[in-house]
């Protein structure tokens, strides 16, 4: 296994099986994750498995107010020879910094990812979301895109739906469920809540599409280019028996989400 830091001359290779996280004490669920990728790995020609992590770990560097301190079960040695014994070819090891905090999403997917090290396919945990995006990144997860016309279906049942058609097609979707999510209209913050998916009980289509429905709102957004932050994962995509029954659980997640915006207006108030 070849170990390298960023700021290393790292060999580009657009073959490159990738996946990011701590990897802290290389546990079965990150086994899996690699058991995973190394499958994948067999089907293809010449790929390479790596694993970018960071050092130390973040919160080190930017504790969370919720948590106690955090305890490591790994230090960067033992995750190193952990992650060589589980069959990963190329480690990339990111010195964690306040300031790499603040790189956004975009910066840290074209920079790194895609210019440094090159990939062809992304593995994540399912647990690998917003608020260890928000530990990493310094800020909510975003999405920048433009409305584009649906098939309107969701007006229907009373939640008429914002298709947004990603700015760059590498920009990498959380994963797929329904989000909480705010946005700027002229000007103006606006809560809802987003799907990421296939939309499984109104298509058998495979395309993972991102639909947004914002509340209180009834404007005209077609080909508006608007940014999506993704504020809290709320549940994952179902498959519903019927439209009724997919109307009733998105009032609950209706109500989910306005609870989060009484809770975020009691909190500024003081």
């Amino acid at each position: 296994m070849i170990v390298y830091s960023l700021f290393d001359a790292i060999p580009h290779d657009p073959q490159s099986i990738l996946t990011v996280g701590t990897f802290d004490g290389v546990h079965k669920g990150h086994q899996f994750i690699i058991n995973a990728m190394n499958a994948l790995k067999q089907t293809k020609v010449h790929a390479r498995l790596v694993v970018v992590t960071f050092e130390p770990h973040p919160q080190l560097v930017i504790p969370r107010k919720d948590k106690p301190p955090i305890s490591l079960l790994t230090d960067i040695s033992e995750r190193l020879q952990l992650l060589e014994s589980y069959g990963v070819d190329m480690v990339v090891v990111i010195p964690f910094t306040k300031e790499f905090s603040e790189t956004s999403s975009t910066d840290f997917i074209r920079t790194v990812i895609h210019e440094k090290i090159g990939c062809s396919d992304i593995f994540i945990g399912y647990d690998q979301n917003l608020p260890e995006a928000f530990d990493m990144l310094g800020h909510p997860y975003f999405v920048e895109g433009t409305v584009i016309k649906g098939d309107q279906r969701g007006r229907t049942i009373g939640y008429p739906t914002a298709n947004i058609q990603t700015a760059n097609p590498s920009k990498l979707l959380p994963m797929n469920g329904v989000y909480f999510i705010s946005s700027d209209l002229n000007g103006i913050t606006v809560y809802g809540m987003a799907n990421i998916g296939t939309r499984p009980t109104v298509s058998n289509e495979h395309d993972v599409r991102l639909e947004v429905h914002f509340f209180d709102i009834d404007a005209q957004l077609y080909d508006q280019t608007i940014v999506i932050w993704f504020l809290s994962y709320i549940r994952v995509e179902q498959r519903f028996t019927s439209l009724f029954e997919l109307q009733e659980q998105l009032q609950k997640d209706e109500l989910h989400c306005r609870a989060i915006i009484d809770s975020l207006q009691i909190n500024d108030n003081h």
